[in-house]
């Protein structure tokens, strides 16, 4: 990809991506901002670009003014049929990402729409080969800047998971033999 050529001027109006990279892949950071008619939030889904790399790394976030799984992500816990869903997952799907916040909280139930909240509209989708290596935390919280909760993720640019190696050397002290 790398530049918006063959993407629909509608489609721009309403997704921001950046494009950087991590380490020696490429990641792609998009930003929406889905309509909140369910046909032209359709609309926009089913145009989303899905010509990358293979390897690259998504990470997805924004107001998608719908509630993925109303069950646990709206406060009714009815489902509602919204034809807008199965687009917006296929194209998560194509780009390998998992809704972080509810991989570590299968039941919790946060609403971030506006007040009264009664919808998690707000999302960020990680790669989930980042989400195993690099996952710290993610979180909701008030913002005084908004009628939406904050959202954030944090990502570590490495993990140590060394093992402990004791260092055979150490144990030849006079020391240490007499406290051992």
């Amino acid at each position: 990809m790398g530049t918006s050529e063959g993407i629909p001027a509608e489609v721009l109006q309403l997704l921001f991506t950046v494009r950087l990279k991590w380490g020696e892949r490429t990641c792609y950071i998009h930003n929406i901002y889905a309509p909140n008619d369910a046909a032209a939030r359709m609309s926009l889904f089913q145009r989303l670009p899905v010509d990358f790399e293979n390897d690259a790394i998504h990470i997805v976030c924004g107001d998608f003014n719908l509630a993925l799984d109303p069950v646990v992500d709206s406060i009714t816990g009815e489902r509602r049929p919204d034809s807008s869903v199965e687009p917006l997952r296929s194209w998560l799907s194509e780009l390998n990402v998992v809704d972080v916040w509810r991989l570590h909280n299968p039941q919790e139930r946060v609403y971030s729409g506006p007040i009264p909240r009664r919808n998690r509209l707000d999302y960020i989708f990680v790669c989930d080969s980042l989400v195993a290596s690099s996952y710290e935390n993610s979180q909701y919280h008030s913002w005084d800047e908004s009628d939406h909760l904050a959202y954030h993720v944090e990502l570590a640019s490495w993990h140590h998971n060394r093992a402990w190696i004791l260092e055979t050397p150490k144990l030849a002290g006079a020391n240490t033999r007499t406290k051992v």
